[in-house]
C-alpha cells in the first residue's frame, strides 16, 4: 500500500475526518465527524487492492487507480467502503486521457485524492433497496452520504487533530 495512504484525511466537504493507519501487518481506518467528534467507523479493517497495470487507460477507475477497500460491517459479509487513490493527471495523452491517474512512489502527499465509490451492497443487490432487512443497514451507512473526495490533513491540522473546521491562524 502506498504511504501516502497513511495519516490524516478530511473530506473536502468538511465534515468529516478519517486516519489511516498500520496496526502491525493490518490497516486500520476510522472515520469521524469534525463538528463533534462522533465516530461513525472505530478501527475498522481494510484491504489495498493495487492499481492493474493493463487497466492503465481502463474506464473501470477501481482497476486503473487502485483502491482501499474498508469494512463497515463484519468483513467479508458487510458492507464495504472503497476509496480509489489518484493525482491530477497532468499528461492528457496517458493514461487514457482521464483527468486523474495512479498515484507514483515519489509523489507528495498534499497531491493525492481519495475518492470514493457508492454502489450496491450485497444485500441490495440480494433482498431489493425496500426490503425491511435492507432499510437499516442503508441507515447506517448514510454518514457515508453525501460522498465527498478526501484530502491529506495540513500540518496544522494534523495537530489539531481534525477537529476544527475553521482555518487555523499561523503562529507568531
Amino acid at each position: 500500500m502506498p504511504d501516502v495512504c497513511f495519516g490524516l484525511w478530511l473530506s473536502e466537504d468538511g465534515t468529516r475526518a478519517m486516519q489511516i493507519a498500520r496496526e502491525g501487518d493490518a490497516v486500520i481506518v476510522t472515520v469521524w465527524r469534525r463538528a463533534d467528534g462522533l465516530r461513525h467507523l472505530t478501527l475498522r479493517p481494510a484491504t489495498w487492492h493495487a492499481p492493474d497495470p493493463s487497466a492503465s487507460a481502463s474506464p473501470d477507475a477501481k482497476r486503473r487507480l487502485g483502491y482501499l477497500q474498508v469494512e463497515v460491517d463484519t468483513p467479508g459479509l458487510g458492507s464495504t467502503y472503497d476509496l480509489m487513490l489518484a493525482c491530477r493527471n497532468a499528461d492528457p495523452s496517458q493514461y487514457g486521457g482521464f483527468d486523474w491517474r495512479p498515484v507514483p512512489p515519489e509523489l507528495p502527499r498534499e497531491h493525492a485524492r481519495l475518492f470514493p465509490q457508492g454502489g450496491a451492497s450485497y444485500y441490495e443487490a440480494v433482498l431489493g433497496a425496500w426490503d425491511d432487512f435492507v432499510e437499516p443497514i442503508r441507515s447506517a451507512d448514510r454518514w457515508m452520504e453525501p460522498l465527498s473526495t478526501w484530502r491529506p490533513a495540513t500540518a496544522d491540522e494534523v495537530e489539531d487533530g481534525g477537529r476544527s473546521r475553521e482555518p487555523r491562524h499561523p503562529r507568531v
